[in-house]
């Protein structure tokens, strides 16, 4: 009788060590699985845009630049916005923000530049049927607010986003 009571806790312990599967396509996905802790060093906590990007960073949706900031002032490529939207696509479908570009990764090592790095987003986006080929050629280029709009147009089905204001708009 020990040794079954014994079995059992230890097939309960190793359970508890199992992280739980993400849902496919849920909105329940989006949760935070880091914690900041000042990895940017042009973000103060007197910033109005704290919050928020200390969210993102929670999330897995954005890791800030190479050189340990977030810009908070700079503008964005159509590149960076892609990147961003694959990963927010990503932990919709997957539960992980690299799962799904990470596919296309190894595809991308022939590339010079920003071009490797933004790649497998873009594929990856592509391939989801999100993103059409309109971009590939400007991935470097500042974004406008055009090219913002196409990227997120059809990043989340309509069923994953609530209904706001549904009964003002006609």
């Amino acid at each position: 009788m020990k040794k079954r009571i014994a079995a059992m806790l230890l097939a309960v312990s190793l359970l508890l060590t199992v992280p739980a599967l993400a849902a496919t396509d849920s909105t329940s996905n989006f949760t935070r699985s880091k914690t900041y802790s000042g990895e940017f060093s042009d973000l103060s906590e007197r910033s109005v845009f704290y919050d928020n990007v200390v969210a993102l960073y929670e999330y897995g949706l954005s890791v800030g630049k190479a050189d340990g900031t977030f810009g908070l002032q700079d503008s964005m490529t159509v590149g960076q916005i892609i990147i961003f939207a694959g990963r927010i696509r990503s932990l919709y479908r997957t539960g992980d923000p690299e799962t799904g570009p990470a596919v296309y990764t190894a595809a991308a090592v022939g590339l010079k530049g920003a071009q490797r790095v933004y790649a497998p987003y873009l594929w990856y986006l592509q391939a989801e049927g999100v993103l059409d080929k309109a971009l590939d050629g400007c991935l470097s280029d500042t974004a406008t607010r055009a090219q913002m709009a196409h990227v997120l147009a059809n990043l989340l089905p309509e069923t994953a986003l609530p209904l706001i204001n549904d009964s003002l708009v006609t």
